[in-house]
């Protein structure tokens, strides 16, 4: 994992700014169907400028993104799911944004049809297997979602929207939302974030 730790400090996390979006939106604002209704509108037929013509697409992806998260809650009791047996901080870990654990997976073999998670995956991190949203934002254990940066076997490296509490010792599972991958090269591509194929 070392090495997977110094490539988040000296790249950057890809995306971070929808990621941070995305990371910014309470229960009340996932499962709301009209949150960015107002702020889709119709795409010009012309343009002043490139950027202006690239950020008009802005809006409408981040629509898609959150119809996407939107739409894996209304099917949460079916969503794939992985214990986790191991979380400690990151080297890079540095309060309040830059949330970086290590975190470890009960691995395929320890659990039959077990999901391991992947680059781009959003993930809720949750002591109960959720039958529906109201299993992940608890009044004590507030929603808690993870960014999946990287992984090799059983390891991964995540970015967290809140602080994990590993106190207690609680089982805790990592529950499958959406991978975001291409939302995020979308997002890198229309915000001239670095050199970015779609």
């Amino acid at each position: 994992m070392d090495h997977q730790e110094s490539n988040v400090k000296k790249e950057g996390v890809a995306g971070r700014s929808l990621i941070d979006l995305v990371f910014s939106w309470s229960m009340k604002d996932v499962l709301s169907k009209n949150l960015y209704k107002k702020q889709v509108t119709k795409i010009p037929e012309t343009f002043s400028t490139v950027t202006s013509y690239t950020k008009s697409f802005i809006p409408s992806l981040v629509e898609e993104t959150h119809a996407d998260l939107l739409s894996s809650m209304m099917t949460l009791s079916q969503a794939p799911t992985c214990e986790i047996v191991a979380v400690k901080t990151s080297k890079d870990h540095k309060p309040p944004k830059d949330l970086f654990y290590n975190i470890t997976i009960k691995g395929r073999g320890e659990a039959a049809g077990s999901y391991e998670p992947q680059a781009g995956d959003l993930i809720a991190l949750t002591d109960v297997r959720p039958k529906c949203t109201n299993d992940l934002n608890k009044p004590r254990d507030s929603y808690l979602i993870a960014y999946v940066l990287r992984g090799r076997d059983n390891n991964l490296s995540i970015l967290s929207s809140k602080p994990i509490n590993k106190e207690g010792g609680k089982k805790l599972l990592a529950v499958y939302l959406i991978n975001m991958t291409t939302n995020v090269r979308v997002w890198r591509a229309l915000n001239s974030e670095g050199p970015t194929q779609i």
